[in-house]
């Protein structure tokens, strides 16, 4: 028998073990929405893109770029990750989706697509 079956406390033990550790995962990252973004504000964002500059910290970035659509904390690396997305029905050409990643408030990574 390759596999034996767990019996008593011992599979209760694991249980709760693995419950814990799903519930201490789960709890590692809070995701914050916000409104779409109005046509000014992608119109804002698109014009002071080349003005963000790595190392800047998030309050001069969102300063330059507004509130983003989508917060993303990550407790355990004290990471931030900043989504502006912007979608028009109207003009596809207009549509954008940007991110900035913060390391303890310092602008580390962007990337705009």
């Amino acid at each position: 028998m390759l596999f034996r079956p767990i019996k008593g406390k011992m599979r209760s033990k694991k249980l709760l073990i693995a419950i814990l550790v799903m519930v201490i995962l789960s709890g590692c990252t809070r995701t914050i929405s916000y409104p779409q973004m109005r046509s000014n504000q992608a119109e804002l964002v698109r014009s002071n893109w080349e003005n963000i500059k790595i190392g800047m910290s998030k309050e001069e970035v969102t300063h330059l770029l507004g509130p983003p659509t989508v917060h993303r904390i990550y407790s355990p690396q004290n990471k931030e990750k900043l989504w502006y997305i912007f979608t028009s029905i109207k003009d596809t050409n207009t549509n954008f989706f940007i991110y900035v990643i913060f390391s303890d408030g310092v602008l580390v990574e962007k990337r705009i697509e």
